[in-house]
């Protein structure tokens, strides 16, 4: 089973057939609300769970090129825009 913020997503033991359909995951929204022993009951089947952050923060060079990029884009253009503009006619 896997957890990403409410979302819960699993593969089960035996196939099951719902709503004319069959399958071995299932996928299901957790209530805001819901204030139970989930993940005890879960350990206690012994459930294997892997709980993941909602959003993975961005790498370094992503990061890198988010912060800078723009600003790299916007002076090179004004650099080329100058030397057009100083460009003997």
């Amino acid at each position: 089973m896997t957890a990403r913020g409410l979302t819960i997503q699993g593969t089960l033991t035996t196939t099951v057939t719902a709503d004319k359909r069959t399958g071995k995951t299932f996928e299901t929204e957790r209530p805001v609300f819901a204030s139970d022993d989930l993940l005890t009951m879960f350990k206690a089947k012994g459930v294997v769970v892997n709980a993941r952050p909602i959003s993975h923060p961005a790498s370094w060079w992503q990061s890198l090129l988010y912060g800078f990029g723009p600003t790299l884009l916007f002076v090179g253009l004004l650099v080329w825009l100058s030397r057009r503009a100083a460009a003997p006619r």
